[in-house]
């Protein structure tokens, strides 16, 4: 699979830390990744993410971008995920939640994307743990703290 050459603009714009050329591309990229012609393979994806996007902290980009494939009807598994973390590092946690939720129901989720799902439900609770007790909310840093422990103790047990 290759991607078109805005990709290429991506990438270089994230290399030189070029925020809005990397937003020019992204906005450039998102027809070609939705369109159901195209074909996504995940690992690709995921490289381009990291290199285009993640490794330069811009998760709102990267979100954008992960959000058009996980649109799609053949949405690989992996990008799903992916999509959802990219949502709990933007703090929008209950989307994450309920995309995550879903993803464990998935038959095709790799042990390694499973060990994944668990750990990003873990560590929303465990924010949610420490958000609470900053605000002397006991009881809910006690149901926070035991859903974080929770997802932990699954990954564990489930695979």
């Amino acid at each position: 699979m290759s991607f078109p050459d805005t990709a290429l603009s991506l990438t270089d714009a994230a290399s030189r830390g070029d925020r809005i050329a990397a937003w020019d591309a992204a906005v450039r990229l998102l027809p070609w990744l939705s369109d159901l012609r195209n074909q996504i393979d995940a690992r690709s994806f995921h490289s381009l993410l990291w290199t285009g996007a993640i490794n330069n902290r811009w998760f709102d980009i990267a979100e954008l971008l992960a959000a058009a494939v996980a649109a799609r009807a053949d949405a690989p598994v992996p990008i799903r995920r992916i999509h959802a973390q990219m949502l709990v590092e933007r703090g929008y946690t209950e989307e994450a939640l309920t995309r995550l939720h879903a993803l464990l129901k998935h038959a095709d989720l790799s042990d390694y994307d499973k060990r994944e799902t668990f750990g990003h439900i873990g560590r929303i609770n465990k924010d949610r743990f420490m958000t609470a007790i900053r605000a002397g909310d006991e009881a809910t840093a006690r149901n926070s703290l035991r859903q974080a422990i929770d997802a932990y103790l699954d990954s564990v047990r489930e695979i």
